[in-house]
């Protein structure tokens, strides 16, 4: 085969392109997801806005409503804050579970919740 021989079939192959990356943006979640990822916080604050919280001893607590499981209010709010601290610390956001956490803190001491405080929260 001769230069002009080779010339001719190279251009002649059809050309070979690496395959293309598939890019993928930021994995957003459904509006299904959301809600059912804070359905048990809405019903917990829905209890707290119509004055309903359950009382274990002097503790106040909720049942998960898919397994029936107590849990004590003020460990479980507090863990819901500190994993939405450690997401605004990595994540750059401006959430401040400050309210959240006073709200907390008054129903362990027995104080009493206004309205305001579970709007803020």
């Amino acid at each position: 085969m001769n230069r002009a021989q080779r010339r001719q079939a190279a251009h002649a192959k059809p050309l070979s392109l690496p395959p293309r990356r598939r890019t993928f943006g930021p994995t957003r979640p459904t509006i299904e997801e959301v809600r059912s990822s804070f359905a048990e916080i809405d019903h917990v604050f829905g209890l707290l806005r119509d004055g309903e919280i359950e009382l274990h001893g002097d503790t106040p607590a909720f049942r998960r409503d898919t397994t029936g499981e107590w849990f004590q209010f003020s460990a479980a709010m507090h863990g819901w804050c500190d994993l939405w601290d450690r997401l605004a610390t990595h994540h750059r956001l401006s959430i401040t579970t400050t309210p959240v956490r006073k709200l907390v803190d008054q129903l362990h001491a027995g104080e009493m919740v206004t309205k305001g405080d579970i709007d803020a929260a």
